[in-house]
């Protein structure tokens, strides 16, 4: 034909089609595969007196691992041992870390926090929650959508009839009606040239590697962003949805704990004073030295009221397993804790107890704080709603669309934070 820069131009096109469909496959699977970095490779087992470190392939159901304070859980579990607080989360949402005592369960990939937990491995390392998730999303990014099904068996027929049509092309005007096969030497073209432009305009790859480019970078991109999307089906479903449903820790929240408030006994204003900044400034003294889940929150909040150094940092911190932690500052002993603890130890007004439990109504966990036997306030801990939140749920109502909120920490915390996005629909305590 002689058209050798058209000829090259066409197989460098599709030859970089082919690129880009390799190289977005390939970061798709990257992109998921990465999530086994959650899980560390090896794990402690115990062995009566003794400990090993073995790869997290050779435990078997009923060996018993132990799960250092900070460490990442290896192996989904039981408490056997020991009692912390757990991050989880990676898998379940919750923003704030779990107590976990005897009997509790841990995900694998989750991070333990301040204490020893000793833990029998209920499941094997392919078999893990976090392996599970993981199976779903590369499941889902083998499914294929209508628009994919619908242009295989359309090449399948295509592809074939164009063929034919060339062929024809090629071979019917010169055989019966006596067209030139060839080019002329006039410049004119035959018809063996026709059907090789037939051929070339009438190639389907492009048509055919579009559906499924599009939706594997659809996948990966919403999977980096935390979205998981069950596969190329249910993406182009979501034309078509009547309800969404959102995850709430750093998806309708920040995923961050933050202080809301700081509350002395002795308040008579109901907002900041001197006496509340006290009352943080004083648990922030005990925080400095604490690996309690909520201790950075506290401490931050001191540092941006200017209140840090108030107290000189507390000696002699003991965590209260699932209780709070305790301190001394100034040579007076300051405890943070629970409201069940601050109940069983020390005496305070009922009024003081409805002003704590309102506070954990509106979705915070509250830490109450005594210094000696006194009572002197609380300190409430939340999740920051994102300030888009409300808008955006605002403006999937007015499309018609059904809002839900899918949440693993508790009710409470779930209904106060609904309430304020304004979603219809609240599930809480939920797993993977």
């Amino acid at each position: 034909m002689g058209e050798y820069m058209e000829s090259a131009t066409v197989i460098f096109l599709f030859a970089i089609g082919e690129a880009l469909e390799g190289y977005t496959t390939d970061r798709a699977r990257q992109s998921i595969r990465s999530l086994l970095d959650l899980t560390p490779p090896q794990a402690i087992r115990t062995l009566g007196i003794l400990e090993e470190v073995v790869p997290v392939e050779a435990l078997k159901i009923g060996d018993v691992i132990l799960i250092k304070p900070g460490e990442r859980v290896a192996m989904d579990g039981e408490v056997l041992g020991g009692t912390s607080h757990v991050n989880q989360t990676p898998i379940t949402g919750e923003s704030v870390p779990v107590f976990k005592e005897v009997g509790s369960e841990v995900f694998a990939g989750t991070v333990n926090g301040e204490g020893l937990l000793h833990v029998r491995v209920t499941r094997l390392a392919q078999d893990n929650t976090l392996n599970r998730i993981i199976q779903l999303v590369e499941e889902a990014q083998g499914v294929r959508a209508p628009s994919q099904r619908l242009i295989d068996q359309f090449s399948r027929w295509y592809t074939p009839a164009v063929v034919v049509l060339a062929l024809l092309v090629a071979t019917i005007p010169p055989l019966l009606f006596g067209g030139p096969f060839w080019n002329t030497p006039d410049g004119g073209h035959g018809w063996f040239y026709r059907a090789l432009s037939l051929l070339v305009i009438s190639c389907p790859c492009a048509l055919v590697i579009s559906a499924p480019v599009t939706v594997i970078s659809a996948i990966t991109a919403a999977a980096r962003q935390g979205v998981l999307i069950k596969g190329g089906a249910h993406l182009e479903a979501l034309g078509q949805a009547k309800a969404v449903a959102f995850d709430k820790t750093g998806t309708l929240t920040q995923g961050q704990p933050t202080v809301m408030m700081a509350r002395s006994i002795d308040c008579v204003t109901g907002n900041d004073c001197e006496l509340c900044d006290d009352v943080l400034a004083l648990a922030a003294a005990v925080e400095k030295r604490s690996t309690h889940p909520l201790a950075r929150a506290v401490v931050n909040a001191a540092e941006q009221r200017g209140l840090a150094n108030t107290y000189v940092p507390a000696e002699n911190v003991a965590t209260l397993a699932g209780r709070g932690v305790q301190g001394q500052v100034n040579e007076q002993i300051v405890t943070l804790g629970n409201h069940r603890l601050f109940d069983e130890q020390f005496t305070h007004h009922p009024d003081f107890c409805a002003t704590v439990q309102s506070a954990e109504a509106a979705g915070q966990t509250t830490l109450l704080v005594s210094a000696g036997d006194q009572v002197r306030g609380f300190i409430g801990v939340a999740d920051m709603v994102r300030p888009e939140s409300q808008k955006m749920i605002q403006d999937l109502h007015t499309l018609g669309l059904t809002t839900i909120m899918l949440t693993g920490d508790n009710a409470t915390v779930a209904q106060a934070v609904g309430q304020q996005v304004g979603v219809q629909e609240i599930k809480a305590n939920l797993l993977p």
